[in-house]
C-alpha cells in the first residue's frame, strides 16, 4: 500500500523504502505539536467496495480506537465492516430526509435537510459519544460519509474533535466488478456512483488535514 501525503506544506520526505511514499512534518517543538481540541479522529472515505472494512481494520489494530456498536459481518464483507451500526443507519437517514439514498450519484447538499439540520447535526453528535466515548484517537468509517463531509467536520468542531481525513483508492473498474457481483449494479453506473464518492471526498477535504492510500 502507498501513501501520498496531500497536503505537504514544509513537509520532508523520508528516506530509503522504494514502496512506500511518505512524508512527515518537519521539525517542530511539541507546543506546536500538541492540538487545542486535543482528541482525534480519523475519517476514512472511500467507495463502497474500495477496502475501506480492511484499512479501518489496521488502523484500528494500529491503536485507533473502534465504536462500540459495529456492524456485524455479512456475506457482502465476511471479516466484518468495523463500521458504527446506528451512525450508518443514521447516515441512511440524513441522505434520505435530503432526497438521497446510499447508491445515488448525485451530488448531495446539506442545506436540502433545511430545519432538520439541527436535528440530524446532533443526532450524529450523540451516536459519535455513544460509540467512541472520551477515546483520545478513534478511526470512524462508512461510505456515506464521503458525500456528508460538512456536516461531520461541523459535528466533530462542535465537539472539539481533530478530524483527519484518510482516503483509500482503488480502481473504478475492479470497484464496478465488485458491486455487480454483490449488488448486481450495472458497470456504468457503479462508475458514476464511485466518481461522486471520490470527488466529493477529495473537494470536501482540501485543506484539511488528509492523506491518500492505494
Amino acid at each position: 500500500m502507498k501513501a501520498h501525503c496531500l497536503d505537504p506544506r514544509g513537509n520532508k520526505k523520508i528516506e530509503g523504502e522504494p514502496s512506500m511514499n511518505v512524508s512527515i512534518p518537519a521539525e517542530q517543538d511539541e507546543s506546536q505539536l500538541a492540538h487545542p481540541k486535543g482528541r482525534v479522529g480519523l475519517a476514512v472515505l472511500g467507495m463502497h467496495r474500495s477496502g475501506t472494512s480492511a484499512l479501518t481494520r489496521v488502523l484500528s489494530l494500529l491503536g485507533a480506537e473502534l465504536p462500540q456498536r459495529l456492524m456485524g459481518a455479512n456475506h457482502g464483507n465476511e471479516t466484518g465492516h468495523w463500521e458504527p451500526q446506528k451512525l450508518a443507519e443514521l447516515n441512511d437517514q440524513v441522505l434520505s430526509e435530503g432526497g438521497s439514498r446510499w447508491d445515488d450519484w448525485r451530488s448531495f447538499d446539506s442545506q436540502a435537510l433545511r430545519e432538520k439540520y439541527p436535528h440530524f447535526r446532533d443526532a450524529i453528535a450523540a451516536c459519535l459519544q455513544e460509540d467512541f466515548g472520551d477515546s483520545q484517537l478513534f478511526v470512524l468509517k462508512d461510505p456515506r460519509i464521503c458525500r456528508l463531509v460538512p456536516v461531520y467536520s461541523d459535528v466533530t468542531d462542535q465537539l472539539r474533535v481533530d478530524l483527519r481525513f484518510v482516503i483509500p483508492y482503488r480502481n473504478a473498474i475492479e470497484v464496478a466488478a465488485s458491486l455487480n457481483a454483490r449488488d448486481g449494479m450495472s458497470n456504468a453506473y457503479a462508475k458514476l456512483l464511485w466518481a461522486r464518492h471520490i470527488l466529493d471526498a477529495e473537494a470536501a477535504t482540501r485543506g484539511s488535514n488528509r492523506i491518500a492510500s492505494a
